[in-house]
């Protein structure tokens, strides 16, 4: 091996031995923050499911059910529509049984639903019977469905909005009543998901508007309101708050800004980089 080759093997090693510290001591920083949590220190509010919110305070994990009936109810009004939507664009006719969704829309329309709910049973009964008779005029009639569905969609999305938002906020009252205005002011609250967040999801604006209105007296955070997509446990949710936390206390100490670390700490470099190219093509040659 040369003298070049070794400085070299010798750097490798000690960058190595460097990452391996920085790893240990991020691991022992958040299983220590792991813990405070557990103690409900700071409390972490978290809505777990469509069926339960939880509080991680100083007593211990306590759930909360969310009556979500009547939005349940709405919401799988509101899939009959993107139903009707992979039935019209599988022309193989094989996505769903469709014996029991006639089945299930007449057993609606005898059951004598009406308002919003009639306007997309009815109109996704003559729908689904016009593209099985007249199939040469498919694109009339799902642009004449979309024209009669759009406002009653738009309805039950409002009235479910409403249904959801009350729930929330009887939960919050309860989660107040044991934290405290001090404990709400440095809880982190945590939406569990099963899909990647999207834009405007409801109960994080429910979050923001909440902390905006009862804590009157100080800036609420946004930054403590956190989507976790695809996990649903306690052990899950706490590890991604710590992350948060530790992520914070560092970039505190190098940027002067605990959210600088919510970015990629290259994108800006790399923006940069990509907008003075004339080309992407440029790179890797």
């Amino acid at each position: 091996m040369t003298a070049e080759e070794n400085e070299r093997d010798r750097r490798n090693r000690s960058l190595a031995e460097l990452q391996d510290a920085f790893s240990t001591a991020y691991r022992r920083r958040k299983e220590g923050t792991i813990q405070e949590l557990r103690r409900g220190d700071p409390p972490v509010i978290v809505r777990l499911s469509e069926e339960a919110m939880l509080l991680i305070g100083p007593a211990g994990p306590e759930r909360f059910d969310l009556d979500t009936a009547d939005y349940n109810i709405l919401k799988q009004l509101s899939h009959i529509a993107p139903l009707v939507a992979m039935l019209a664009t599988d022309e193989s006719e094989t996505c769903a049984d469709r014996a029991l969704i006639d089945e299930a829309l007449e057993s609606l329309h005898d059951s004598g639903v009406d308002g919003v709910a009639a306007v997309i049973v009815d109109g996704t009964r003559e729908l689904l019977r016009k593209i099985d008779t007249e199939k040469q005029k498919r694109a009339e009639h799902v642009a004449r469905y979309r024209e009669c569905v759009r406002p009653a969609l738009e309805q039950i999305a409002r009235n479910a909005a409403t249904a959801e938002l009350d729930v929330l906020a009887r939960a919050m009252r309860q989660v107040e009543a044991r934290i405290g205005k001090d404990g709400l002011e440095r809880a982190f609250l945590v939406i569990c998901g099963g899909h990647q967040a999207r834009r405007g999801e409801m109960t994080k604006q429910f979050f923001r508007h909440w902390l905006a209105a009862r804590l009157e007296d100080s800036r609420p955070d946004p930054h403590r309101i956190l989507y976790a997509e695809h996990r649903g446990s306690i052990d899950e949710v706490l590890d991604l708050v710590a992350t948060r936390i530790v992520d914070e206390v560092i970039a505190d100490f190098l940027f002067d800004d605990p959210t600088q670390l919510d970015e990629d700490i290259m994108g800006e470099a790399a923006r940069e980089l990509l907008e003075s190219a004339s080309s992407v093509l440029e790179f890797g040659r």
